[in-house]
């Protein structure tokens, strides 16, 4: 491309990242003095209209193991320019538990420069089939949310104010409540959105989406990347626990794993193999939870987390002990097909 351009990816390009999702989101900006005639993705032409500085979100489908996605940017003069990106899906087994953090989302708050474009009408209605497609959170149903906010004598519009959205998510016993708000500009959207711990109000994680030239399409690909970017700040790990001492548990992966402190874990054991009766194949895992742990500390390779009380003491004659026990986080997934030690 021309001497006066510049192209920016928002992903890592210096080393795979992990997914364990179908689904990437790709997204950057492009800008040439000479202007953006094409852009491709994977030899896919994902140009919306031309022009000198083009902002892009994409969808890219993921197949098992090693992925690289090129993403290319041309000028009028032929000029042409790629950065590729590196992403490595794994296969794990901590969907069989079905242990997923139960959120509830409530409406985006939203400010408009200029005109009201009411752009991101019906963002949040697009934004809950794409959590729920991909598993990585439940969701609060929302018969359940309409009876608490009719007892509370709420509307969903009091929901924006953060202390009421986490009253109203403890009420429904939901892990995290799901709070954002939308930015809207003559052909622009700028949607941003956390995810609080419902029970200590901490930030578990905040992310942000922009597209311009705002239509349908595009918003259902923002709220689909919304999603997969929240997964991937909530990551999915698999290990077990090295050690314990008392209600502290050392656990082995920490930030190389995406792991944060205040991450909270379900604790499981794996128990015997459960087969077909007819065919001897078999069909699953005995597994038993045994209690929770919140993760109080993280360094590269190992986290530090505190039992729960519950946990803390022996669960069906057992305590919980080093090795043989499978670890599912509420926020960060962990999995190990480790069997009970005999």
């Amino acid at each position: 491309m021309s001497s006066g351009s510049f192209f920016c990816v928002r992903a890592d390009q210096r080393r795979p990242s992990e997914n364990y999702l179908n689904q990437a989101f790709i997204e950057g900006n492009i800008q040439d003095n000479e202007g953006v005639s094409s852009l491709l993705i994977n030899e896919k032409e994902i140009l919306r209209h031309p022009g000198r500085k083009i902002w892009f979100s994409h969808l890219s489908k993921l197949e098992r193991g090693k992925n690289t996605i090129t993403v290319q940017g041309k000028d009028h003069s032929g000029n042409s320019a790629s950065v590729l990106v590196h992403i490595r899906r794994e296969s794990l087994n901590v969907h069989q538990l079905g242990a997923r953090l139960r959120i509830v989302v409530t409406p985006f708050e939203r400010e408009s420069i200029g005109d009201n474009q009411q752009l991101s009408h019906g963002f949040e209605g697009l934004l809950l089939p794409a959590i729920l497609k991909h598993r990585r959170f439940s969701l609060v149903e929302r018969s359940r949310l309409k009876e608490v906010l009719e007892e509370l004598k709420l509307s969903e519009s009091g929901l924006v104010d953060e202390d009421t959205a986490l009253k109203v998510g403890k009420l429904l016993a939901a892990g995290g409540t799901l709070l954002g708000s939308v930015l809207e500009r003559a052909d622009s959207v700028e949607i941003y959105a956390r995810l609080v711990d419902t029970e200590t109000a901490e930030v578990l994680t905040a992310v942000d989406i922009y597209g311009e030239n705002v239509d349908i399409g595009l918003l259902r690909t923002l709220s689909r990347g919304l999603n997969l970017k929240l997964a991937k700040e909530l990551p999915v790990a698999e290990g077990i626990v090295m050690k314990t001492d008392h209600r502290r548990i050392t656990v082995n992966f920490g930030r190389n794993k995406g792991v944060k402190k205040g991450m909270k874990l379900i604790l499981y054991q794996i128990g015997e193999v459960i087969r077909d009766p007819e065919t001897g194949e078999p069909a699953g895992l005995e597994v038993e939870e045994l209690g929770q742990a919140r993760i109080e500390s993280v360094t590269e390779d190992i986290s530090f987390a505190d039992l729960d009380y519950p946990s803390a003491v022996p669960i069906s004659g057992r305590c919980v002990r080093r090795g043989i026990i499978t670890l599912t986080s509420l926020f960060s997934f962990v999995k190990s097909l480790r069997h009970r030690q005999r």
